[in-house]
């Protein structure tokens, strides 16, 4: 690679960046966060809140501290992604994650975005127990490269598969959105396979997100 890079587990100096990271994913190519529009939060409370929400570090889903890898080039950030293992302890990521919304979002900025939750809801991943899930793959732009970012992809999924052994796991996802979708084909040179497609079949939901489509690639290990 033109800048080999080191693979290491996130560390509470790394929130900042973890933080920019998955802001920097959930925009993707657009300016659209997600989280900010669905909410009703700025940007600087959305990665307030973010910030709060990993140091809590509860597994399980991707907002934890303990599910980022970072990638160093000597001491320099390259890049970061998110793992973890689908129902680890016996509850699914979509609940926890509802869980932790309900305890960091305020009650009525909650409330407000229930509708709008509910009509972005076909885009939510089913995911299959005991398998690696990739999220807020991020390299930052002067070390980005295709070669590396598969072998972030491949060297954090088997990484995660390594450190539980004892779950026999089987395969890995990721998702991409419609203007990512040439990363989730690019990783069709590692083994992955399209899976499958989510799609919102109303256009009032780009006021929230940046794409109405949603695609989804699995790898057997």
């Amino acid at each position: 690679m033109r800048y080999p890079v080191t693979y290491r587990p996130a560390i509470p100096d790394d929130v900042d960046f973890c933080v920019e990271t998955i802001i920097r994913a959930e925009k993707g190519r657009s300016d659209i966060l997600p989280y900010a529009r669905i909410f009703g939060l700025t940007e600087e409370e959305i990665a307030a809140l973010l910030k709060e929400i990993l140091l809590e570090d509860i597994e399980g889903q991707e907002l934890a501290l303990s599910s980022f890898t970072i990638l160093m080039h000597n001491d320099e950030y390259a890049g970061a992604c998110g793992s973890f293992i689908e129902c680890i302890n016996g509850v699914s990521s979509n609940r926890l994650k509802s869980d932790i919304f309900r305890h960091y979002i305020p009650a009525a900025k909650l409330e407000a975005a229930l509708p709008v939750l509910q009509m972005l809801k076909p885009l939510n991943m089913v995911r299959e127990p005991h398998t690696v899930q990739l999220e807020s793959l991020y390299i930052i732009e002067k070390f980005r490269c295709m070669e590396l970012y598969l072998d972030m992809v491949r060297t954090i999924a088997e990484g995660r598969i390594a450190q539980y052994p004892e779950l026999n796991i089987k395969r890995s996802y990721a998702g991409f959105s419609e203007q990512n979708w040439f990363m989730g084909k690019a990783a069709a040179r590692i083994g992955y396979r399209f899976h499958s497609e989510l799609s919102i079949d109303n256009p009032e939901a780009l006021k929230y997100i940046s794409s109405l489509k949603r695609y989804v690639v699995m790898k057997q290990h």
